[in-house]
C-alpha cells in the first residue's frame, strides 16, 4: 500500500493542539498506521501514562482532485461531534485533523450481518438523518453526491481513462463492461430516477462502508466514523450505500483479496427489515423503544407501530424508502466506480478494476429492481 510515515511534523501538530502533549517526544509515542483511499491515518499513543489524552487519531488528508472540500468537511466533523454522533475534534486544518481516539475495532464482516449490529446502524442513520445542520449554510437542494460527480467532472475524466489507456487482457474485459455504464446517457438516466421531493433529502453520512463502522469497546455497539463525505443527500443513498458496501470486503485474506457476498441484502424482505428499524427510530422517541426487542422481534415492532403510529402509513413509507434505496444503491455504485477509475491507487494486491467489476454487478442488479418498481412522487 502507498504509505506516509508518521514524523516529527505530525507530532508537532499534536503538541500545538493539545497542552497535555507539549513535552512528548517522537521516541515516547507508539504509532499504528492505517490507510484509506482519501487519507493516511495513525493511532498515536503516548507511552507515558500521565499524558492526557493518552491517545489520538491523526488523519492526513490525501489530495483528491475535485472530490474533497476539507474546510467544509472539518466544519461538519465538528458539528457532528457537538451532537454526540461522532468523535471529538482536537484540531483541524486543510492538511490534517486530530480526532478523539475511541478504543474500538473495525466491524467484522460476519459481525456486521447479525441483526443486533446491522440494525443498530439503521438506528444510527436515523439519528443522523434527524439532525438539522442548517447553521452550516449547506444547500439542501444541491446534494453532496451530485455535486461531487458533476463538479469534479468525473464522467468525462473516467471516460478518458477507459477510452485512451491500454489494459491487460483481464482488465480489458471489465473495462468493456464499464464503457457501457460510464456514459452521459446512463448518468442522465440515473438522475431522472432520483426522488424529487424534499422529504427524501436528509443529512447523510454518505460512506457507511465496513471500514467506517467501528465497534466501541466500552459499549459493544457500532458507531459510524469518518464523515468526510457527509452532507445533505438522498436518504435512500445513505441506506443503499450501507447495504451495497456491506457486501464488499476489500481486505479479504486470500487471493484475489477482494470478496463480494451478493447474498447480503439481496431480497426486498431483508431490505424492509432494515428500513423498518430505520423508520421506527426516525419517527419515534428512542426512550420509548425497547431497542433489544426492536432489533430482532418483528412482532414487538409491529405492536409498537400499531400502538404509537399508523401501521398503514408506516408501511407505505417503508415501501417508498425501499424504492429510493434501489436508486440510492445505483448512485453509490456509480460514484464508487468513477472514483476508482480516476484515482491513481498504488500498492493494491489486486487490480483496481476488480473493485469496479463488483460495482458494475451491484449497479445492474439494483437497476433492474428500480425499473420494476419506479418511485411514486
Amino acid at each position: 500500500m502507498d504509505k506516509k510515515e508518521f514524523s516529527q511534523e505530525e507530532l508537532d501538530n499534536i503538541k500545538k493542539a493539545l497542552k497535555g502533549w507539549e513535552n512528548v517526544t517522537l521516541e515516547q509515542v507508539q504509532v499504528t498506521a492505517g490507510w484509506g483511499l482519501c487519507n493516511y491515518t495513525y493511532i498515536v499513543k503516548a507511552l507515558d501514562s500521565q499524558v492526557s489524552p493518552p491517545a489520538v487519531f491523526y488523519r492526513v488528508f490525501r489530495d483528491i482532485q475535485g472530490a474533497k472540500d476539507r474546510d467544509r468537511e472539518n466544519k461538519i466533523f465538528k458539528a457532528i461531534a457537538e451532537k454526540g454522533l461522532g468523535p471529538q475534534c482536537h484540531g483541524a486544518t486543510l492538511e490534517y485533523r486530530i480526532e478523539e481516539y475511541i478504543p474500538s475495532h473495525v466491524v467484522g464482516v460476519k459481525e456486521l450481518h447479525t441483526p443486533q449490529i446491522s440494525r443498530q446502524i439503521a438506528k444510527w442513520q436515523a439519528g443522523l438523518h434527524k439532525q438539522n445542520f442548517d447553521f452550516l449554510g449547506l444547500d439542501k437542494k444541491a446534494t453532496k453526491m451530485l455535486n461531487l460527480i458533476e463538479g469534479g467532472d468525473f464522467i468525462k475524466r473516467a471516460k478518458e481513462v477507459l477510452h485512451t489507456m491500454e489494459f491487460n487482457e483481464e482488465d480489458q474485459k471489465v473495462v468493456d463492461l464499464l464503457k457501457t455504464k460510464v456514459t452521459e446517457e446512463e448518468w442522465n438516466s440515473l438522475k431522472e430516477m432520483l426522488p424529487k421531493g424534499e422529504k427524501a433529502i436528509r443529512f447523510c453520512h454518505n460512506d457507511p462502508n465496513i471500514g467506517n463502522i467501528i465497534i466501541v469497546e466500552a459499549t459493544g455497539k457500532p458507531m459510524l466514523v469518518d464523515y468526510e463525505n457527509a452532507g445533505y443527500d438522498y436518504r435512500g443513498l445513505d441506506i443503499g450505500a450501507f447495504m451495497a458496501l456491506s457486501r464488499v470486503n476489500l481486505v479479504h485474506p486470500e487471493p484475489p483479496y477482494i470478496h463480494v457476498d451478493y447474498s447480503k441484502f439481496s431480497t426486498d424482505e431483508d431490505m424492509r427489515g432494515y428500513i423498518r428499524r430505520y423508520l421506527l427510530f426516525f419517527r419515534h422517541d428512542w426512550n420509548t423503544i425497547d431497542e433489544e426487542k426492536a432489533f430482532v422481534d418483528d412482532e414487538y415492532l409491529k405492536e409498537y407501530i400499531i400502538k404509537n403510529d399508523n401501521l398503514e402509513d408506516f408501511e407505505e413509507e417503508v415501501e417508498q424508502i425501499l424504492r429510493e434505496t434501489y436508486v440510492g444503491v445505483m448512485l453509490n455504485q456509480m460514484f464508487a466506480t468513477l472514483m476508482v477509475i480516476t484515482m491513481d491507487i498504488k500498492g493494491l494486491p489486486y487490480s483496481k478494476y476488480l473493485m469496479t467489476e463488483a460495482s458494475y454487478k451491484i449497479y445492474m442488479e439494483f437497476k433492474e429492481k428500480a425499473k420494476a418498481s419506479p418511485l411514486r412522487e
